[in-house]
Protein backbone atom coordinates (compact mmCIF):
# COMPACT_ATOMS: atom_id res chain seq x y z
CA UNK A 1 0.00 0.00 0.00
CA UNK A 2 2.93 2.24 0.47
CA UNK A 3 3.99 1.57 -2.69
CA UNK A 4 0.66 2.27 -4.37
CA UNK A 5 0.45 5.95 -2.47
CA UNK A 6 4.02 7.07 -3.24
CA UNK A 7 2.65 5.80 -7.15
CA UNK A 8 -0.77 8.16 -6.41
CA UNK A 9 0.07 11.30 -5.16
CA UNK A 10 2.89 12.25 -7.79
CA UNK A 11 -0.24 11.79 -10.30
CA UNK A 12 -2.52 13.53 -8.03
CA UNK A 13 -0.03 16.80 -8.34
CA UNK A 14 0.36 16.44 -12.04
CA UNK A 15 -3.97 16.46 -12.59
CA UNK A 16 -4.03 19.61 -10.27
CA UNK A 17 -5.81 21.43 -10.35
CA UNK A 18 -8.99 19.66 -10.81
CA UNK A 19 -11.73 21.26 -9.28
CA UNK A 20 -12.42 24.92 -8.29
CA UNK A 21 -9.98 26.76 -6.08
CA UNK A 22 -10.77 28.49 -2.93
CA UNK A 23 -9.17 31.97 -2.54
CA UNK A 24 -9.79 33.30 1.57
CA UNK A 25 -9.00 36.51 2.06
CA UNK A 26 -9.25 38.07 5.77
CA UNK A 27 -10.82 41.15 5.53
CA UNK A 28 -13.93 42.37 3.94
CA UNK A 29 -14.93 42.54 0.49
CA UNK A 30 -14.13 45.53 -1.46
CA UNK A 31 -11.26 46.23 0.26
CA UNK A 32 -7.52 46.58 -1.64
CA UNK A 33 -6.98 42.56 -0.71
CA UNK A 34 -10.32 41.36 -1.37
CA UNK A 35 -10.17 43.27 -5.27
CA UNK A 36 -6.63 42.34 -5.68
CA UNK A 37 -7.57 38.01 -4.77
CA UNK A 38 -10.51 38.63 -7.49
CA UNK A 39 -8.36 40.40 -10.10
CA UNK A 40 -5.69 37.31 -9.26
CA UNK A 41 -8.05 34.67 -9.59
CA UNK A 42 -9.95 36.20 -12.96
CA UNK A 43 -6.29 35.90 -14.36
CA UNK A 44 -5.18 32.98 -12.48
CA UNK A 45 -8.24 30.85 -13.26
CA UNK A 46 -8.00 31.63 -17.08
CA UNK A 47 -4.15 29.85 -16.92
CA UNK A 48 -4.63 26.93 -14.71
CA UNK A 49 -7.74 26.69 -16.54
CA UNK A 50 -10.46 26.13 -13.19
CA UNK A 51 -12.46 28.39 -11.28
CA UNK A 52 -11.52 30.42 -8.66
CA UNK A 53 -13.42 31.38 -5.58
CA UNK A 54 -12.98 34.16 -3.29
CA UNK A 55 -13.88 33.90 0.28
CA UNK A 56 -13.77 36.84 2.86
CA UNK A 57 -13.27 35.06 6.41
CA UNK A 58 -13.38 38.59 8.17
CA UNK A 59 -11.94 39.34 11.92
CA UNK A 60 -9.20 39.82 14.23
CA UNK A 61 -7.03 41.88 11.68
CA UNK A 62 -7.19 39.36 9.12
CA UNK A 63 -5.91 36.56 11.98
CA UNK A 64 -9.32 34.25 11.29
CA UNK A 65 -9.20 33.70 7.96
CA UNK A 66 -5.30 33.22 8.40
CA UNK A 67 -5.74 30.58 10.95
CA UNK A 68 -8.18 28.83 8.48
CA UNK A 69 -6.02 28.15 5.69
CA UNK A 70 -3.04 27.34 8.02
CA UNK A 71 -5.50 24.26 8.68
CA UNK A 72 -7.19 23.48 5.61
CA UNK A 73 -6.10 20.13 3.78
CA UNK A 74 -3.07 20.72 2.26
CA UNK A 75 -4.20 19.61 -1.39
CA UNK A 76 -3.94 22.94 -2.88
CA UNK A 77 -7.62 24.41 -2.78
CA UNK A 78 -8.09 26.40 -0.10
CA UNK A 79 -4.97 29.50 -1.07
CA UNK A 80 -4.73 32.42 1.75
CA UNK A 81 -4.08 35.54 -0.26
CA UNK A 82 -2.36 37.41 2.38
CA UNK A 83 -1.50 40.91 3.38
CA UNK A 84 1.93 41.91 5.19
CA UNK A 85 -0.05 42.62 8.43
CA UNK A 86 -1.23 38.86 8.65
CA UNK A 87 2.01 37.14 8.34
CA UNK A 88 4.94 39.26 9.49
CA UNK A 89 3.12 41.75 12.32
CA UNK A 90 0.18 39.72 13.81
CA UNK A 91 2.74 36.72 14.85
CA UNK A 92 4.78 39.48 17.00
CA UNK A 93 1.57 41.41 18.10
CA UNK A 94 -0.67 38.53 20.02
CA UNK A 95 0.73 36.25 22.40
CA UNK A 96 -2.11 33.49 21.30
CA UNK A 97 -1.70 33.69 17.65
CA UNK A 98 -2.77 30.12 16.58
CA UNK A 99 -0.22 30.02 13.99
CA UNK A 100 3.31 30.65 13.49
CA UNK A 101 4.14 32.27 10.30
CA UNK A 102 7.18 30.08 9.08
CA UNK A 103 6.08 26.89 10.45
CA UNK A 104 2.35 26.59 9.76
CA UNK A 105 2.31 27.86 5.80
CA UNK A 106 3.54 26.95 2.60
CA UNK A 107 4.98 29.81 1.06
CA UNK A 108 3.93 29.75 -2.22
CA UNK A 109 4.86 33.26 -4.02
CA UNK A 110 5.13 37.20 -3.30
CA UNK A 111 2.58 38.97 -5.56
CA UNK A 112 3.35 42.50 -4.82
CA UNK A 113 4.41 45.10 -2.96
CA UNK A 114 3.43 48.51 -1.56
CA UNK A 115 5.27 51.90 -1.84
CA UNK A 116 4.64 52.14 1.71
CA UNK A 117 2.73 54.11 3.65
CA UNK A 118 2.13 57.71 3.40
CA UNK A 119 2.80 61.01 5.88
CA UNK A 120 -0.21 62.63 4.80
CA UNK A 121 -1.13 66.23 5.74
CA UNK A 122 -4.32 68.37 5.08
CA UNK A 123 -3.95 70.37 1.90
CA UNK A 124 -5.26 73.28 4.29
CA UNK A 125 -1.98 73.03 6.13
CA UNK A 126 0.44 75.92 5.10
CA UNK A 127 3.02 74.83 7.52
CA UNK A 128 3.79 71.58 5.89
CA UNK A 129 4.08 71.39 2.63
CA UNK A 130 7.24 69.15 2.56
CA UNK A 131 8.55 66.53 4.66
CA UNK A 132 11.22 68.79 5.51
CA UNK A 133 8.26 71.56 6.86
CA UNK A 134 7.43 68.55 9.17
CA UNK A 135 10.78 67.83 10.31
CA UNK A 136 11.51 71.26 10.92
CA UNK A 137 8.45 72.43 12.73
CA UNK A 138 7.88 69.03 15.04
CA UNK A 139 11.81 69.77 16.53
CA UNK A 140 10.82 73.69 17.06
CA UNK A 141 7.73 72.60 18.61
CA UNK A 142 8.58 69.53 20.56
CA UNK A 143 4.85 67.84 22.30
CA UNK A 144 3.04 70.40 19.72
CA UNK A 145 2.17 68.37 16.65
CA UNK A 146 0.53 64.95 17.06
CA UNK A 147 -0.28 62.00 14.38
CA UNK A 148 -3.25 59.70 13.92
CA UNK A 149 -2.70 55.78 13.15
CA UNK A 150 -4.88 53.00 12.79
CA UNK A 151 -5.27 52.19 16.70
CA UNK A 152 -2.08 50.90 19.03
CA UNK A 153 0.29 48.22 17.09
CA UNK A 154 -0.61 48.82 13.69
CA UNK A 155 1.31 48.98 11.06
CA UNK A 156 0.84 52.89 10.89
CA UNK A 157 2.04 53.22 14.72
CA UNK A 158 5.23 51.11 14.23
CA UNK A 159 6.42 53.03 11.14
CA UNK A 160 5.36 56.45 12.72
CA UNK A 161 6.65 55.44 15.80
CA UNK A 162 10.27 54.54 13.92
CA UNK A 163 9.78 57.89 12.04
CA UNK A 164 9.99 59.42 15.03
CA UNK A 165 13.25 57.33 16.75
CA UNK A 166 15.58 58.38 14.09
CA UNK A 167 14.58 61.81 13.46
CA UNK A 168 14.70 62.63 17.04
CA UNK A 169 11.14 64.09 16.83
CA UNK A 170 8.65 64.42 19.60
CA UNK A 171 4.84 64.34 17.57
CA UNK A 172 1.92 63.32 20.02
CA UNK A 173 0.30 59.57 18.95
CA UNK A 174 -3.95 59.77 18.70
CA UNK A 175 -4.82 56.18 18.05
CA UNK A 176 -7.95 55.89 15.89
CA UNK A 177 -10.04 52.81 15.25
CA UNK A 178 -8.77 52.66 11.12
CA UNK A 179 -8.03 54.94 8.25
CA UNK A 180 -11.77 55.73 7.61
CA UNK A 181 -11.14 57.52 11.06
CA UNK A 182 -7.78 59.49 11.11
CA UNK A 183 -7.48 60.34 7.19
CA UNK A 184 -10.77 62.54 7.91
CA UNK A 185 -9.63 63.63 11.03
CA UNK A 186 -6.61 64.79 9.44
CA UNK A 187 -8.79 66.76 7.15
CA UNK A 188 -10.49 68.21 9.81
CA UNK A 189 -7.60 69.59 12.03
CA UNK A 190 -7.69 66.78 14.35
CA UNK A 191 -4.29 65.94 13.90
CA UNK A 192 -1.72 67.39 11.82
CA UNK A 193 -0.13 63.78 10.09
CA UNK A 194 -1.61 60.62 9.60
CA UNK A 195 0.16 57.70 7.47
CA UNK A 196 -2.03 55.73 5.63
CA UNK A 197 -1.94 53.19 2.81
CA UNK A 198 -1.54 55.10 -0.57
CA UNK A 199 -5.12 53.23 -2.02
CA UNK A 200 -6.92 54.91 1.29
CA UNK A 201 -5.47 58.47 0.05
CA UNK A 202 -4.52 59.10 -3.29
CA UNK A 203 -8.00 60.47 -4.23
CA UNK A 204 -7.84 63.25 -2.14
CA UNK A 205 -4.11 63.31 -2.75
CA UNK A 206 -5.40 63.46 -6.55
CA UNK A 207 -7.85 65.87 -5.29
CA UNK A 208 -6.38 68.27 -3.51
CA UNK A 209 -7.90 67.79 -0.14
CA UNK A 210 -4.46 65.73 1.08
CA UNK A 211 -1.19 66.48 0.54
CA UNK A 212 1.13 63.38 0.37
CA UNK A 213 4.97 64.36 1.90
CA UNK A 214 6.94 61.23 1.63
CA UNK A 215 6.32 57.44 1.85
CA UNK A 216 8.04 54.60 3.57
CA UNK A 217 8.85 52.60 0.55
CA UNK A 218 12.64 51.15 -0.58
CA UNK A 219 12.29 53.56 -3.79
CA UNK A 220 9.90 56.48 -5.12
CA UNK A 221 6.62 54.49 -6.33
CA UNK A 222 5.89 55.06 -9.96
CA UNK A 223 2.74 56.47 -9.27
CA UNK A 224 4.17 59.45 -7.43
CA UNK A 225 7.45 59.97 -9.10
CA UNK A 226 7.98 63.42 -7.33
CA UNK A 227 6.99 62.09 -3.65
CA UNK A 228 10.26 61.17 -1.53
CA UNK A 229 10.86 58.07 0.42
CA UNK A 230 11.55 57.87 4.24
CA UNK A 231 15.30 56.72 3.42
CA UNK A 232 16.30 60.50 1.98
CA UNK A 233 16.00 61.15 5.40
CA UNK A 234 16.97 58.55 7.48
CA UNK A 235 20.31 56.80 7.12
CA UNK A 236 20.57 53.18 6.90
CA UNK A 237 16.88 53.51 6.96
CA UNK A 238 14.96 50.32 7.05
CA UNK A 239 11.57 50.36 4.43
CA UNK A 240 8.44 48.62 5.81
CA UNK A 241 6.30 47.91 3.16
CA UNK A 242 2.80 45.75 2.68
CA UNK A 243 2.79 43.00 0.30
CA UNK A 244 0.29 40.49 -0.96
CA UNK A 245 1.41 37.36 -1.20
CA UNK A 246 -0.22 33.63 -0.84
CA UNK A 247 0.67 30.55 1.10
CA UNK A 248 -1.23 27.58 1.74
CA UNK A 249 -1.18 25.11 4.28
CA UNK A 250 1.97 23.25 5.56
CA UNK A 251 3.22 20.34 3.44
CA UNK A 252 1.68 20.78 0.03
CA UNK A 253 2.72 18.46 -2.58
CA UNK A 254 6.46 20.05 -4.26
CA UNK A 255 4.79 19.81 -7.85
CA UNK A 256 1.15 21.93 -6.50
CA UNK A 257 3.58 24.50 -5.10
CA UNK A 258 5.48 24.75 -8.24
CA UNK A 259 2.50 24.77 -10.70
CA UNK A 260 1.13 27.51 -8.47
CA UNK A 261 4.03 29.44 -8.46
CA UNK A 262 4.94 29.26 -12.09
CA UNK A 263 1.42 29.98 -13.16
CA UNK A 264 1.51 32.85 -10.71
CA UNK A 265 4.70 34.12 -12.19
CA UNK A 266 2.88 33.82 -15.64
CA UNK A 267 -0.14 36.37 -14.58
CA UNK A 268 1.64 38.58 -12.72
CA UNK A 269 3.51 39.43 -16.23
CA UNK A 270 0.15 40.06 -18.14
CA UNK A 271 -0.70 43.46 -19.23
CA UNK A 272 -3.95 43.99 -18.05
CA UNK A 273 -3.06 42.48 -14.43
CA UNK A 274 -0.30 44.46 -14.21
CA UNK A 275 -2.52 47.75 -15.14
CA UNK A 276 -5.40 47.03 -12.66
CA UNK A 277 -2.36 46.81 -9.77
CA UNK A 278 -1.22 49.04 -10.43
CA UNK A 279 -3.94 51.29 -10.27
CA UNK A 280 -4.37 49.71 -6.40
CA UNK A 281 -1.71 51.59 -5.66
CA UNK A 282 0.82 48.39 -5.70
CA UNK A 283 3.83 46.96 -7.76
CA UNK A 284 3.82 43.48 -9.10
CA UNK A 285 6.66 41.77 -7.77
CA UNK A 286 6.45 38.02 -7.82
CA UNK A 287 9.59 35.92 -5.82
CA UNK A 288 9.48 32.18 -5.85
CA UNK A 289 8.43 29.97 -2.51
CA UNK A 290 12.33 29.81 -1.62
CA UNK A 291 12.92 33.53 -1.66
CA UNK A 292 9.77 34.78 0.23
CA UNK A 293 9.91 32.31 2.75
CA UNK A 294 13.17 34.05 3.51
CA UNK A 295 11.45 37.33 2.94
CA UNK A 296 8.89 36.76 5.60
CA UNK A 297 11.58 35.60 8.48
CA UNK A 298 13.98 38.69 7.85
CA UNK A 299 10.74 40.86 7.97
CA UNK A 300 9.66 39.22 11.24
CA UNK A 301 13.18 40.51 12.57
CA UNK A 302 12.64 44.02 11.02
CA UNK A 303 9.32 44.12 12.32
CA UNK A 304 10.73 43.20 15.66
CA UNK A 305 13.55 45.86 15.55
CA UNK A 306 10.46 48.48 14.62
CA UNK A 307 8.55 47.57 17.61
CA UNK A 308 11.18 47.61 20.01
CA UNK A 309 11.54 51.06 19.17
CA UNK A 310 8.14 51.88 19.15
CA UNK A 311 8.00 50.42 22.69
CA UNK A 312 4.69 47.66 21.33
CA UNK A 313 4.36 44.59 23.73
CA UNK A 314 2.48 41.79 22.32
CA UNK A 315 -0.79 41.35 23.89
Amino acid sequence: MAGLASVVAPIAAQSYPSRPIKFVVGYVAGGAPDIFARTLGTQLAKVLGQNIVVENRLGAGGTIGAAQVSGAIPDGYTLLVAESAQIELAPLLFKKLSYDPVQDFTHIARLSVSPGLGVVVSSKNQQLRTMEDLIREAKANPGKLNYGSSGIGSTHHVVMEGLKYWLGLDIVHVPYKGSSESVPAVMAGDVQVTLSALQSVMEDVRGGKLRLLATSGSRRFRGTPDTPIMGEFIKNYEPIVSQFSMLGPPRMPPDVIARLSSALKEVLAQPETVARIYSLNYEPMWSNPEDYKLEVQENLKKYARAMRIAGIQPS
